[in-house]
């Protein structure tokens, strides 16, 4: 029972990142679709380092992993690996699991040579699960685009959500893929 429970709640937040992500990039698929590349065609770069957690039961570094996956499948950016990220921040001494703060994401986005950096937070708050995320200009510093959404963090819902999570991004996820993402929740 504590498995499932674990299941439908990483099923949950999986879906509420994705549903996020998508509110994170509407603004810019209704303006201009082709906004998310730069002057010589090619995507930009970004990278993901943790994301904040807080009375949920993954952490801080499975939620990054969660969000840099779903960010890899919106085909939108060159999404840095979490090695190689890893690898750069070691060499810098860069300790990537507590760094939240814009100042440091810029720091750490010009170490890793990369366009952009996304972070932001996943809390359950009372009966709520809020999911912030943010993208963030490495060489202007400035916040990009941000979005804070809040889910009902019922078990019904929760159900509900994980039915709709091969329908993420509007198209039916491979078995394999969605198997995948079970199995590796026990």
């Amino acid at each position: 029972m504590k498995n499932t429970f674990k299941f439908l709640a990483t099923s949950f937040l999986v879906s509420a990142l994705c549903l996020s992500g998508n509110n994170l990039f509407a603004q810019e698929q209704a303006s201009a679709p082709t906004q998310n590349t730069q002057a010589d065609g090619k995507k930009p770069s970004i990278a993901v380092l943790n994301i904040d957690t807080k009375n949920i039961a993954q952490d801080a570094q499975t939620m990054g992993y969660i969000v840099r996956l779903e960010l890899e499948k919106t085909g939108r950016f060159n999404v840095m690996d979490k090695y190689e990220a890893a690898e750069i921040a070691k060499k810098h001494n860069i300790d990537i699991s507590n760094c939240f703060s814009k100042s440091c994401l810029v720091e750490t986005g010009r170490y890793f040579n990369v366009d952009k950096m996304m972070s932001g937070s996943v809390e359950k708050i009372e009966d709520k699960i809020v999911v912030s995320l943010r993208i963030i200009d490495v060489k202007s510093g400035n916040i990009e685009k941000s979005d804070a959404t809040e889910y009902l963090n019922l078990p019904e819902i929760q159900k509900m959500v994980f039915r709709q999570f091969p329908f993420c991004y509007g198209t039916i996820l491979h078995r394999v893929d969605f198997l995948f993402c079970a199995i590796t929740q026990f």
